[in-house]
């Protein structure tokens, strides 16, 4: 992980309403009161966002949004420079769930890539394969042309994520293997070309979370259906207090 601060981002997905949204993120501040190495950032449903934000307050915590749109006048997109002013820090971009159930393509991504960075957003780009891509051996290629155009939009000293996210491993009842993610994460970083850490989401749990988190090329987790439960979250981030 070289010298690169973990990076632990809990994705809500549309697990709560905002009253839950804001006692999930109460608690939070409560279980992280003592404080970690890890830059920690919660991403709940865009009706939550701003009552989040407010929750949180002073905390170290920071907000991302799980979408953003490309359109400022299209009847219900939510633009990047919205998002921002509502105090968000970080944004979510190209998950498997959009990318299958909202036909995002590639090109869909790096143009939301270039409004979360033109409204200084920090984009956590989500790359992977699905089951069959790697059944065929085509992972490399495939993360290669999903990071093509994004690269090629962005301005080299402007901020990035990369969340390696296998599609077979989403919501499974484990993650993929260290030596899965391992070689999906130095392939990753030899198409970069710039700083930018790289996390790996994927049925991560407080069970698999120190393994992964032992193993250099990971710089933090996208967290889904665990995040929902600030003791289980919390003890996925004190994976990265071991280290």
């Amino acid at each position: 992980m070289m010298n690169r601060q973990p990076l632990v981002v809990g994705n809500w997905k549309n697990g709560l309403g905002v009253a839950d949204s804001v006692r999930l993120a109460q608690s939070l501040v409560g279980e992280l009161a003592g404080g970690v190495r890890s830059e920690i950032v919660v991403a709940p449903s865009l009706l939550s966002l701003v009552a989040v934000v407010e929750a949180l307050g002073d905390s170290s915590i920071a907000v991302g949004a799980q979408t953003i749109g490309t359109n400022d006048v299209c009847t219900g997109e939510v633009s990047a420079e919205a998002v921002a002013d509502a105090g968000v820090t970080y944004v979510i971009i190209g998950h498997s769930e959009r990318r299958m159930m909202a036909a995002e393509d590639d090109d869909d991504v790096a143009a939301k890539v270039v409004e979360a960075t033109r409204n200084d957003l920090i984009p956590i780009i989500c790359v992977g394969e699905t089951k069959s891509e790697r059944k065929a051996n085509r992972t490399k290629a495939v993360l290669r042309r999903q990071l093509k155009q994004v690269l090629a939009k962005m301005k080299s000293d402007s901020a990035l994520v990369i969340a390696y996210e296998p599609v077979w491993a989403i919501g499974a009842k484990k993650p993929a293997s260290v030596k899965i993610i391992r070689e999906a994460h130095e392939a990753i970083r030899g198409m970069l070309g710039r700083s930018a850490r790289i996390i790996y989401g994927g049925s991560i749990n407080q069970e698999s979370a120190p393994l992964i988190a032992a193993e250099p090329s990971v710089d933090g987790f996208l967290v889904g259906r665990a995040s929902l439960d600030a003791a289980a979250f919390h003890a996925i981030i004190q994976a990265y207090e071991r280290v």
